[in-house]
C-alpha cells in the first residue's frame, strides 16, 4: 500500500497497518452471502475420493467436491491426494494428465447468480506441488483466475476475488484447482481447510409455455382411412429446463416435423426455448368415423398450456355396382345394342367418373347422342345414383375387351368387365340363286350379303 496515498496510516502500528488494509480488501464483499461450502476442517475432507457440499444457497446446487487424476491420501482436516505432475509449468489449457480437484455450480431454472469469491486453505508435502491454480468451465480451462506458490507446507484462510467474467451466471460453471511442480510423484497436496464459495442468487423466474396461434383451429375433416391435412402452432417456452410432453386428445395425432405422427411426442427443451419455438404439426388420425374434440396438452413440469382442436372422421366413400353378363356383337359401322348396369355411391366427397375402355362407349341416358368415352355421375350430400348404359363403338372389325371403370376420390375404384365383337361387312353386289325346287320348299342360295336389307319372300295367292 502506497503511504503517499493514505498519509494516515503512518499513525498504526504494523500489526493494526496490516489489519486495515485487510478490511479495505474485503469492503467490496460485505453484503454478499455464501453460495456454497465444502468442510474439510471437521475432517470429513480426510482419505476421501469426494465430498459433498454444505449451506448450498437455494437457487443453485453444488456438485460434490472430486479428485481427477491424482489419488486419494490421508492427511488430518484436509482433502489431499499424490500423482500431481513434477513438471514446473502448467500448459493452457492444461494436458488431460493433470490432475486436479473439481465442483460445479449449477443454477435452477431461470436462476441469476454470481460468483464473487473463494475463501480456501492449500496445503502439500515436503515433495508435494509447489504451485497451485485456480481454473474454470468458462473458457475451457483456458487461463488462470488466479495462481498461489506456497511459501509453507500449509496456507489456509486465503481469499481471491474473481473478475466480473463470473457476474450473472445463467449456466453451469465448473472450475478446478490444478497443482504442479511436485517434487516427487508421491508428494502429496490439496485443499487444507473449508472451502467456501462466496456471491449472491438472483430470483428465479418459473418456466412457462406459450402456443400460437393460440386460437382455436380451424375444424379437421377427412374420412376414414385417410388421415386430415395438418394444422401447425408455434410451441415456444421460458426458462424450461426439461422436455415438453405435447399429447393429441383421441382420434388426432401430432408431430414435430410434418412427417412422423404418435399420440405423444416429446420437444426438446432448446428448442421450445428458442426464439422461433418448437413448430407442432396437428392432424385427424383418420382411423375411425365419428366427430372428436378436446385438447392438446403440452406439458413441461409445472408449465403447460393447452390447444383445442375439433374435427370429423367421415365414413369412407364407397362404390357398387352392378355387372353386364352377355357379350357385345354388331356390325362395322354401326354401334351395338346398349347393356346396362347400375352405379350406386355413399359417403362421397366428389363425383363419380365412369370411363369406358377402347372400343366401347358408355351414356347416362341411353340416347344416341349421350354416348361418349366419358361420363360424370354427381354425387348430391355424399350420394350417388345412376344407370349406366354401354354400347359397342363399331368402328372398325375386332375383338374389344376390358372393364369401364368407375372412380371417385378416396372410395375404392369398381370395375364392370365387357367384352364384344365388331363384324366386318362383305364387300360386292348381293345375289339371290334359286335352287331345287319342291312343290312345299325353295333353296335360295345369298352372296356377299352385309345385313343390312331384308330379303323379302312372297308366297303368291
Amino acid at each position: 500500500m502506497n503511504p503517499a496515498l493514505f498519509p494516515f496510516l503512518h499513525f498504526f502500528t504494523r500489526q493494526q497497518h496490516w489489519l486495515l488494509s485487510g478490511l479495505l480488501l474485503l469492503l467490496p464483499l460485505l453484503g454478499w452471502g455464501q453460495v456454497a461450502t465444502y468442510n474439510i476442517a471437521n475432517g470429513t475432507g480426510n482419505n476421501v475420493a469426494s465430498l459433498a457440499a454444505t449451506d448450498v444457497a437455494a437457487g443453485v446446487t453444488a456438485s460434490a467436491l472430486t479428485k481427477n487424476i491424482i489419488s486419494t491420501s490421508t492427511s488430518s482436516n484436509a482433502f489431499r491426494g499424490s500423482g500431481w505432475p513434477t513438471t514446473a509449468t502448467i500448459a493452457s489449457p492444461p494436458a488431460a494428465s493433470f490432475g486436479y480437484i473439481s465442483f460445479t455450480i449449477t443454477p435452477g431454472s431461470g436462476t441469476t447468480y454470481t460468483i464473487t469469491s473463494f475463501t480456501y486453505g492449500i496445503g502439500s508435502s515436503g515433495t508435494g506441488p509447489a504451485n497451485y491454480q485456480w481454473r474454470s468451465s468458462a473458457d475451457g480451462y483456458a487461463s488462470a483466475i488466479n495462481g498461489t506458490t506456497l511459501s509453507t507446507t500449509v496456507q489456509v484462510g486465503s481469499t481471491f476475488v474473481l473478475p466480473a467474467a463470473f457476474a450473472n451466471l445463467t449456466g453451469a460453471v465448473t472450475f478446478r484447482l490444478y497443482g504442479y511442480k511436485a517434487g516427487a510423484a508421491g508428494g502429496t497436496g490439496g485443499l487444507a481447510g473449508d472451502l467456501t464459495i462466496n456471491g449472491s442468487i438472483a430470483g428465479s423466474t418459473p418456466p412457462s409455455l406459450t402456443a400460437t396461434p393460440s386460437t382455436a383451429f380451424t375444424a379437421f375433416a377427412t374420412s376414414v382411412g385417410t388421415p386430415s391435412a395438418a394444422q401447425t402452432y408455434a410451441l415456444t417456452g421460458t426458462n424450461v429446463t426439461a422436455a415438453t410432453t405435447v399429447t393429441a386428445p383421441g382420434g388426432f395425432a401430432v408431430s414435430l416435423d410434418g412427417t412422423t405422427y404418435a399420440a405423444s411426442v416429446s420437444a426438446p427443451a432448446a428448442a421450445v426455448n428458442s426464439t422461433s419455438g418448437q413448430p407442432i404439426y396437428v392432424r385427424l388420425t383418420g382411423a375411425a368415423a365419428g366427430t372428436f374434440s378436446g385438447n392438446v396438452t403440452n406439458t413441461s413440469g409445472a408449465a403447460a398450456v393447452p390447444v383445442a382442436v375439433s374435427g370429423t372422421t367421415a365414413a369412407s366413400p364407397a362404390l357398387t355396382v352392378g355387372t353386364i353378363g352377355a357379350g357385345f356383337n354388331t356390325l362395322a359401322g354401326a354401334p351395338s345394342a346398349a347393356q346396362t348396369y347400375a352405379l350406386s355411391g355413399t359417403n362421397l366427397t366428389d363425383n363419380v367418373l365412369v370411363t369406358a375402355p377402347a372400343g366401347f362407349e358408355v351414356s347416362l341416358s341411353g340416347v344416341s347422342a349421350d354416348y361418349a368415352t366419358t361420363k360424370t355421375v354427381l354425387q348430391s350430400g355424399g350420394a350417388a345414383s345412376a344407370t349406366v348404359y354401354v354400347r359397342l363403338v363399331g368402328t372398325g372389325a375386332n375383338a374389344f375387351g376390358g372393364n369401364v371403370t368407375n372412380a371417385s376420390a378416396g372410395a375404392t375404384t369398381r370395375t364392370v368387365a365387357v367384352t364384344g365383337t365388331v363384324v366386318g361387312r362383305p364387300t360386292g353386289t348381293p345375289t339371290v340363286a334359286a335352287g331345287t325346287l319342291t312343290f312345299n320348299s325353295a333353296t335360295l342360295t345369298l352372296g356377299a350379303a352385309d345385313g343390312t336389307n331384308l330379303l323379302v319372300v312372297v308366297r303368291p295367292a
